[in-house]
Parts: C-alpha cells; structure tokens; sequence
C-alpha cells in the first residue's frame, strides 16, 4: 500500500537556470536562490588551485587585477588573445 504524498510546504521554484537569468534581467542577484555572493569567489578559488595543479606551483592570486602576480606562465590560462576586429570591448 502506497502512502499518500506530503503537503507541498515550500513554493516550487522555476528551476536554476529561468532563476538566473531572471535574476539577470531584473540586476537583483539575491533573487537567485544560487548565491552569487557565495559562489563567485568560491569558483574563483577553485579555478586557482586548477590553475596551481595545472602548472605544479604555488600560485598567488590577485582578485582585484584577476592574474597571478608570481606566476606570468600562467597568463596563457587566465587570459585570452583575440584576433584583430574581435576584442571585447
């Protein structure tokens, strides 16, 4: 015998993704229920120590420039060269 399903208690979101770029479109990050606060720089730090895995060295890390001061091989990874008549403005 099945039992009956609980009462929803909680409003059902619209799902991760309609969240985000309606949080997006209407430039109120905390109306996403992801955490921008939280997870930007937590992915941050985890693309770093990619970085330091990646290249086996220490790897300083400069959040305000985005690029590792002490470590200029590491530009390749962090940066992007675009051709002539493609740079992001």
């Amino acid at each position: 015998m099945r039992r009956p399903r609980p009462p929803r208690q909680l409003p059902r979101l619209p799902g991760h993704h309609k969240e985000w770029v309606e949080a997006c479109k209407a430039s109120k990050p905390e109306d996403a229920q992801s955490g921008f606060w939280y997870a930007g720089p937590f992915v941050e730090a985890l693309l770093v120590g990619n970085l330091a895995v990646r290249l086996q060295k220490h790897v300083k890390w400069d959040s305000d420039n985005m690029r590792p001061p002490n470590c200029p091989e590491a530009d390749n990874y962090t940066t992007k060269l675009y051709r002539a008549g493609f740079d992001l403005v």
